[in-house]
């Protein structure tokens, strides 16, 4: 006669991470693989504090307010208007004007090709005299590009227009 102790108290059945388990969400190890890197990080983030402090300098909006030409970086982005501004304001003297060959277009579009040619070499040149902080002369150097392509594309466009708007009146 078979006792309690005789019975099996397990059934047995695969493991959960083979596949043929069936089980096929691992969304929970997951989970937990997570909180396992975040608990190691945040170990290692008390270790590092408490052998070498914080080495956060707390002054530095103080140093920025006190002398606002050290945001060369924001300077370059405040400034990258004036580009803008200044072909918005060629292609209006462009536009009104309709002789095909004229010394004044020629010399517009001379200030247009001087624009972009400012557009490129201008924020290197400041950066490179500046030496600011590398994030912010990443940022301006990233939308003096944006920038140029675009007004690069607005002028192409401008121009096309003004093409077709000539082959219109004349042909």
């Amino acid at each position: 006669m078979a006792t309690a102790h005789d019975m099996p108290c397990h059934r047995e059945r695969p493991s959960l991470l083979s596949a043929s388990s069936g089980y096929e969400n691992y969304r929970g190890f997951l989970n937990l693989l997570y909180v396992i890197l975040g608990i190691g990080s945040c170990r290692l983030v008390i270790e590092n504090i408490l052998r070498y402090g914080l080495l956060i300098d707390f002054n530095w909006p103080i140093k920025f307010l006190k002398d606002p030409t050290n945001w060369p970086s924001v300077f370059l982005i405040v400034l990258i208007n004036i580009f803008i501004l200044f072909e918005f304001w060629l292609e209006l003297r462009l536009s009104k004007i309709h002789l095909i060959k004229s010394k004044i277009k020629t010399t517009l579009i001379f200030f247009q090709f001087i624009n972009l040619f400012t557009i490129l070499i201008f924020p290197a040149a400041y950066i490179y005299y500046r030496e600011p902080n590398p994030v912010g002369a990443f940022i301006a150097i990233c939308l003096y590009t944006i920038v140029f392509l675009k007004i690069f594309s607005y002028l192409h466009i401008n121009y096309q227009c003004r093409q077709t708007l000539l082959e219109k009146k004349h042909g």
